[in-house]
């Protein structure tokens, strides 16, 4: 483990990309105009492989660029590790390329490193994403409600805009760089490893930044099935999800939505028979599926507006026809990887019970709070 010195700083913001030199554009000078003093924290930002200039702005912002090689990039796991390898500061904080993060972003996780029971902590997207389209603004806001439902003790991690002990990083390997080679759930199997490993993690959504991804629908639909439901379906069946609460893990609501999808699909491949009976089978369970986003559809419809509610009623719609979709085709590809499974002492979950965890968390809450207006101040700028 990495000494630290007297004169390092308390955070390292490190920012991996791949061809976002647009995105830079915005959201290194966010980090810039933070109100954390900044001497308290370095920026490193870490270029796997871009074509653009993406090298170049991030050095006018950045304490350090790492150059990457364009005909081999390695995934923002990879880039995430290769940042923390050279980091100086006693926390690392993980802030993807196309998310501009608040002014006090800084100081909120800042206040979250002045506290030991912590050992990681994340945030969420605000309601007001940059792009345009319905469809994006759907997706993100509604990952924006669901972080912001889901405050408290996690057992994942989110790496938007997240922060975890350094010392805690390196103890439990840093992201799995070797099984992640592309952008997928590559910070949500770290948050695993370091719930399984006793390490408390809190989502606080009152750090938030502004995310800047434009989606279009079919891209989503991909990336859902293939960077993420497929790689959570295998991390489920390989026993890698640590017990706890379920806020953030698959929910009961889940479960329903893709039973649900399961009916319709069936109900629409009987519909040559019965054309009638499947049509009106396969509008009730669309219905239901409705049903069972209702409070998450009703938030974005007042955060959205009529356009948003109805890209979200078909994001969601579809989200749980892809979801059962990962379901069958993760059994099926981990059945034939000979259906792996971690040691059964590595799957135990030997954090402490929730409710200690959420008693500490509470217990520190004031200070964390008291410490944030302290960074906050001019004064302690050499500190």
């Amino acid at each position: 483990m990495r000494e630290h010195a007297t004169g390092d700083p308390l955070l390292t913001v490190i920012v991996p990309v791949r061809d976002g030199a647009a995105h830079l554009r915005r959201s290194l000078p966010a980090l810039a105009a933070s109100t954390l003093p900044r001497a308290q924290w370095e920026l490193i930002v870490v270029d796997d492989g871009s074509r653009d200039d993406g090298v170049t702005v991030a050095a006018q912002w950045a304490d350090r660029v790492i150059d990457g090689d364009a005909t081999v990039p390695t995934g923002p796991a990879a880039a995430r590790n290769r940042g923390a390898a050279v980091a100086r500061g006693r926390w690392l904080v993980f802030v993807d390329a196309d998310v501009a993060v608040h002014r006090d972003a800084l100081v909120r996780l800042a206040a979250h490193a002045h506290d030991d029971v912590i050992d990681a902590v994340f945030g969420r997207y605000d309601d007001a994403p940059s792009a345009p389209g319905a469809v994006s603004r759907a997706r993100n806001l509604a990952h924006a409600i669901q972080h912001e439902r889901a405050a408290g003790v996690a057992t994942t991690f989110w790496a938007g805009l997240g922060m975890v002990r350094a010392a805690a990083f390196e103890a439990v390997g840093g992201f799995d760089a070797a099984r992640f080679r592309r952008p997928a759930i590559e910070d949500v199997e770290l948050g695993y490893r370091l719930a399984r490993n006793g390490h408390v993690i809190r989502l606080d959504p009152a750090i938030r930044g502004t995310h800047r991804k434009a989606w279009r629908f079919w891209h989503g639909v991909r990336t859902d099935l293939r960077d993420r439901g497929i790689p959570w379906m295998h991390l489920l069946l390989e026993g890698a999800q640590p017990a706890g609460p379920a806020r953030l893990a698959v929910r009961q609501r889940d479960r329903l939505g893709v039973a649900c999808a399961a009916l319709a699909c069936s109900a629409v491949a009987l519909m040559p028979w019965a054309p009638r009976t499947g049509a009106l089978v396969a509008l009730a369970l669309l219905t239901a599926m409705v049903a069972i986003d209702a409070s998450l559809l009703r938030a974005l419809a007042e955060r959205g507006g009529v356009a948003v509610l109805f890209a979200g009623v078909a994001v969601r719609a579809v989200s749980h026809v892809t979801n059962l979709v990962s379901v069958v085709a993760g059994a099926v590809a981990w059945l034939r990887r000979g259906a792996p499974r971690l040691p059964r002492g590595a799957r135990d979950d030997t954090a402490r019970d929730d409710a200690s965890r959420e008693h500490a968390i509470r217990d520190h809450a004031t200070r964390a709070r008291g410490e944030a207006r302290w960074l906050a101040t001019p004064r302690h700028a050499g500190g």
